[in-house]
């Protein structure tokens, strides 16, 4: 409402109330609206243009990708960033080159390329091991090690010691205390471990967390 009342709205102004407004999309059901809009503005980028607000819209579209089960469009996403991650982590940061990293870990793993998802997860070990000394990325370390002990045995979900030891980790956190950008990659791992669609273990989580249900298993 504040920007249609505006003579002159910045375009990324612009670009952060779509990716905003994606995200809502994202988390109530409506995948295929929120891939729509993301594509669009990736459409209207210029050659060569260097923008914060298009990189997490880039990162944004391979998450939706995934979730709408476009698999080989995320990953096509994921490796089309017009930076490597040297530079992307010099622009965005080392928490969301993190993030992508992570998402690009899911996308080996999921099409059963394990080799290369375990000299994936070595070389990020080595890279944010100071990243993980820092008290609130403490859960992401145990996150990873959840992550590399599925790399090395794909089977090992379908063990009651295995979800005992994930539910012990206490990854996820109190309803008002949750990262939003945490919940999917928690879920990932849930979908997995009980074998059910990862978006909509996506959206039954977030609805959780919003108080509109409870989860019974």
């Amino acid at each position: 409402a504040l920007i249609g009342g505006r003579p002159v709205v910045p375009v990324t102004s612009v670009r952060k109330l779509a990716a905003l407004r994606a995200s809502v999309y994202n988390y109530t059901g409506r995948i295929h609206e929120a891939v729509k809009l993301m594509e669009q503005e990736l459409a209207r980028r210029k050659p060569h243009e260097t923008d914060r607000e298009l990189l997490n819209i880039q990162l944004s579209l391979a998450a939706y990708y995934y979730n709408a089960r476009e698999y080989k469009k995320a990953v096509r996403t994921l490796n089309t960033f017009p930076h490597d991650n040297n530079v992307l982590t010099r622009l965005m940061g080392v928490e969301w080159r993190f993030k992508k990293e992570l998402f690009e870990l899911i996308s080996f793993y999921d099409r059963g390329h394990y080799d290369e998802a375990e000299s994936h997860l070595k070389r990020m070990r080595t890279y944010y091991s100071t990243f993980f000394g820092e008290e609130q990325y403490a859960r992401a370390k145990v996150y990873l090690s959840h992550v590399a002990e599925m790399v090395r045995n794909p089977n090992i979900v379908n063990t009651d010691d295995f979800r005992q030891r994930l539910k012990s980790a206490q990854l996820e956190r109190p309803h008002d205390h949750e990262d939003l950008q945490a919940i999917p990659f928690h879920c990932w791992v849930t979908s997995k471990v009980f074998k059910r669609d990862y978006y909509e273990v996506l959206l039954h989580a977030i609805k959780w967390k919003r108080g509109e249900m409870e989860i019974k298993d």
